[in-house]
């Protein structure tokens, strides 16, 4: 029988070797962590079908939520947590594919805004049904006040990682 990893005998492996580690923070963490990863594997699998990527459809998840469709690089940096460098070359990867473009500021041309084109729009209003199909799936055997909960600590651990900034950093 293949054992789970991490299993509760590696959790106390490690109690064994270093004992200042908390089992239940350590145990929380890798178990999100894993948790993350499995996600975002079967994310990128689904939207690798229609040659997007995660970064991708995030952007243009927070185009189409945004007023008029339209923000910048800066902003869709601090939303997703990713770089501007990062957006700015996944904004140029969107360009290609006609989904998103950029306009230069009237009131000073050396800043630009993204703006989700129409079939951009289009995309969007076919893709996030089919998703959303899918992520229901995943939660389907919880309950309200399971899924209240989930999204209590989803943000508390948001509130942490805010609160890190400008603190001493994780090691990423």
């Amino acid at each position: 029988m293949k054992t789970k990893f991490p299993s509760e005998k590696h959790y106390k492996l490690l109690s064994e070797d270093f004992h200042n580690i908390d089992n239940d923070i350590t145990k929380s963490y890798l178990e999100y962590t894993l948790i993350c990863q499995k996600t975002i594997a079967k994310v990128e699998s689904y939207l690798s079908k229609l040659e997007m990527t995660n970064s991708q459809f995030l952007i243009l998840l927070c185009l189409y939520v945004s007023d008029k469709n339209i923000d910048n690089i800066t902003n869709i940096s601090k939303k997703l947590g990713i770089s501007n460098v990062t957006v700015s070359n996944v904004v140029k990867t969107l360009q290609i594919k006609g989904l998103v473009e950029k306009k230069k500021l009237k009131e000073d041309k050396r800043f630009s805004r993204v703006v989700l084109k129409k079939q951009g729009k289009n995309f969007m209003k076919n893709f996030i049904p089919e998703y959303y199909s899918k992520y229901k799936e995943l939660f389907k055997t919880f309950d309200k006040d399971e899924l209240l909960q989930l999204q209590f600590l989803i943000a508390k651990l948001n509130l942490a990682f805010d609160s890190m900034s400008g603190k001493e950093k994780f090691w990423w």
